[in-house]
C-alpha cells in the first residue's frame, strides 16, 4: 500500500521529524498545488508500507496526518491510500511476487 499525504509546504524539519518517528523510509516532494481555487506551495509525502500490517500502517498514517494538520494549522490534510505492487530490487537479489 502506498500512502500519499499532501499538506502545505512549511515546517519541513518538524514534518520530517514527525514522519520519521513512525516510518524509516519515505519520500518528501515539494510541489505547487491548488486548494479552494488558491495556489499554495505543497508538500507531498509518499510512504510505501511494504512489509507492514495494513492496520498498523493506517494507524501510523492517521497519527502523523493529525500531527501535521495541527502543526500547519490546516483545515484538512489530504491522504490518498493507493493499492500498488512493490518489491525490493537489487543487483544481488531479485524476488517478485513470491
Amino acid at each position: 500500500m502506498l500512502y500519499r499525504i499532501l499538506t502545505e509546504d512549511k515546517n519541513l524539519l518538524s514534518i520530517r521529524t514527525i514522519v520519521s518517528g513512525k516510518f524509516e523510509s519515505f519520500t518528501m516532494i515539494q510541489a505547487s498545488g491548488f486548494y479552494k481555487g488558491k495556489k499554495e506551495d505543497t508538500l507531498i509525502i509518499e510512504i510505501d508500507t511494504l512489509g507492514l500490517h495494513e492496520k498498523e500502517a493506517y494507524s501510523k498514517v492517521e497519527e502523523i496526518t493529525t500531527q501535521i494538520s495541527v502543526l500547519n494549522n490546516q483545515e484538512a490534510v489530504l491522504v490518498q491510500q493507493i493499492v500498488i505492487n512493490s518489491w525490493l530490487n537489487s543487483n544481488m537479489y531479485f524476488k517478485r511476487g513470491k
